[in-house]
């Protein structure tokens, strides 16, 4: 619906709206998320990241029947093809901007022998910072 492309070497951001509920532990921890079809469909993109306004990525929950696991988002992208995962993302601000095209900055902490680390994501529009 917004015209973008998926290229190689993109960072692939996935609004779902479940960020208004931060402050609904219960419902944001519930919130919806991917099933394992995302996941590949990503990573045969050559993504080198996907991010969502959700916990896990992954629909909370939910077996893949194929792979016999929940998160299979997790096991495919990181796991499988060394794409990274960003968690708890707040992009109501550039949907409402329309902005779909970016440059995507991402400085996690130098964390010696870690599978995972807090994160700054920034989103360069057009000139302007938008945190992320």
């Amino acid at each position: 619906m917004q015209d973008v492309n998926v290229e190689p070497g993109s960072v692939l951001l996935v609004r779902l709206g479940n960020a208004r509920y931060w402050n609904d532990e219960e419902r944001y921890l519930a919130g919806p998320g991917m099933d394992a079809g995302a996941a590949y469909w990503a990573a045969e993109r050559g993504v080198v990241a996907v991010g969502a306004d959700n916990a896990a990525w992954d629909a909370p929950g939910l077996r893949d029947p194929d792979l016999g696991c929940t998160l299979p988002g997790h096991l495919i992208l990181l796991a499988r093809h060394g794409i990274y995962i960003i968690e708890n993302l707040v992009l109501d601000e550039l949907a409402a901007a329309r902005a779909y095209h970016f440059e995507f900055v991402c400085t996690p902490l130098k964390l010696v022998g870690a599978t995972g680390s807090p994160v700054r994501p920034v989103a360069v529009v057009s000139g302007s910072i938008q945190d992320g």
